[in-house]
């Protein structure tokens, strides 16, 4: 993935987030995206000096964890204890940088967040579970926005800065990624059976996705085949902390007709792919009004 958009300055950022994440970058918006603005960001959730198994207790537990800059800080007055998740073997190399794309728009739509290095995609992770396809957008190739929360959850103070917000939210779905992407096992799909222990350091090649059996060439593009393997492999891991329902049933069960669309575009629910929804649930057995 092509990470040398070009930098531009045509934009001031807040003082808040230009102390807050200093290596935050104004580019240009890629072409076709309609979007306004545009900011490049190198975000590490997890410095080598964090305190990182209380930092994933608490994340898994849904506790509070402090954001400097990107970096995850565990919080000093935490009392609580920290109990194993069970993954704590796999957590090794976790002082990883990504480099995101973030797009602002004026049409009432959100902002949305991409990886560009380490890429996260389809093409490197088939079955991640927080990806958003219906977002995406062609740099070089396909890239899905980043799911890092529902609309319709309305999780922004907006008192203050909403870009500042956005990094912060950004760098905890990083690092949940991370946790994620070192838990992985490749699991037959068919018979729900992990396939081979992990080993023991990650690879090499970790980044850019689990061992899939459709190649055992060590060259990435053909050792990460998913054309062949993605029809009856999966990559099962550990997502840590709690996850907002994103199947038509719930959400139709959760949010209201005159909330904000879970999709982001800034319409309401009902005026948008609520209607959708009630005919896809309706065909599953489900009735809604």
């Amino acid at each position: 993935m092509d990470t040398n958009l070009q930098i531009t300055e045509p934009w001031e950022k807040g003082w808040v987030v230009a102390e807050q994440y200093p290596q935050i970058a104004a580019i240009r918006p890629p072409a076709g995206t309609g979007a306004l603005r545009a900011w490049r960001c190198v975000i590490q959730p997890f410095p080598d000096s964090c305190n990182l198994r209380e930092i994933v207790s608490d994340l898994h537990l849904d506790r509070i964890v402090h954001c400097c800059s990107g970096a995850l800080i565990h919080n000093p007055d935490c009392r609580g204890d920290h109990p194993v998740v069970g993954i704590e073997g796999c957590l090794v190399r976790m002082n990883v940088s990504f480099t995101i794309l973030i797009l602002e728009f004026t049409d009432g739509r959100h902002p949305q967040v991409y990886c560009l290095s380490p890429e996260i995609s389809r093409c490197r992770f088939p079955y991640h579970p927080h990806l958003r396809d219906d977002l995406g957008i062609w740099l070089h190739r396909f890239l899905p926005a980043l799911c890092i929360y529902l609309a319709s959850d309305n999780v922004y103070d907006f008192r203050q800065d909403k870009l500042l917000q956005l990094l912060d939210f950004t760098s905890t779905w990083l690092a949940k990624h991370l946790v994620w992407m070192r838990s992985l096992n490749t699991v037959d799909v068919l018979t729900g059976k992990i396939l081979g222990p992990r080993r023991v350091p990650v690879p090499e090649f970790d980044l850019t996705g689990p061992l899939w059996p459709g190649g055992r060439d060590p060259t990435p593009h053909i050792r990460f085949r998913t054309d062949i393997a993605a029809k009856r492999f999966g990559a099962v891991g550990t997502w840590i902390g709690p996850v907002a329902p994103h199947d038509i049933v719930p959400v139709l069960t959760r949010v209201s007709p005159r909330a904000e669309c879970p999709c982001g575009n800034g319409k309401r629910y009902g005026d948008c792919h609520r209607m959708a929804h009630v005919q896809i649930a309706r065909q599953m057995g489900w009735y809604f009004d």
